[in-house]
């Protein structure tokens, strides 16, 4: 590689946030109302609903901050959560609707957690915590950033069909 094609060149890197960055963090968590399906290593299909999350905090110690997801607050687009626990609370906001008939768009809020599967052999569950009185204090520090990324679900989802998995690796 020529000295001027150097300027251009920027490797790509194999890493991207998982939820093992959100773990014990306290998050907030949009559907952009993308979902779908893909196989394991084995062949199974498992979904997946695509998400803005936003940390809103480092952990209860101020310690999980990574170098993927750095210190709160921190947005990470289109991060797609694909375990049981956050799919079966994630999933259903797609097309939620209140009491009268409109959309849900704002976020799920709570404290990313794991814990060990009873199957032996089988990797951690993974779930969101309802939010304690501690941590809604914490959310309330950011109400004009969730306001703002709420709007601008609500109009990426207006403009959108439900479930359109055209763009799912924009």
């Amino acid at each position: 590689m020529t000295d001027q094609a150097q300027e251009f060149y920027d490797e790509a890197s194999e890493e991207f946030p998982g939820k093992e960055d959100f773990k014990d963090r306290l998050v907030a968590v949009w559907v952009t109302g993308k979902k779908g399906e893909r196989a394991n290593p084995d062949g199974k299909n498992y979904p997946w609903v695509e998400t803005i999350t936003v940390a809103l905090d480092d952990g209860p110690d101020g310690d999980r901050a990574t170098a993927l997801v750095g210190p709160a607050p921190e947005r990470v687009d289109k991060l797609q959560w694909s375990t049981g626990g956050m799919v079966a609370r994630l999933e259903p906001r797609i097309t939620k609707k209140d009491a009268d008939g409109n959309p849900i768009y704002r976020p799920m809020i709570g404290r990313i957690n794991s814990r060990k599967n009873k199957i032996k052999g089988r990797s951690d569950s993974w779930s969101i915590a309802s939010p304690t009185e501690s941590d809604k204090a914490i959310a309330d520090q950011y109400l004009d950033l969730l306001r703002a990324v709420t709007e601008e679900v609500k109009e990426m989802r207006e403009g959108a069909p439900d479930g359109d998995e055209s763009n799912a690796f924009d």
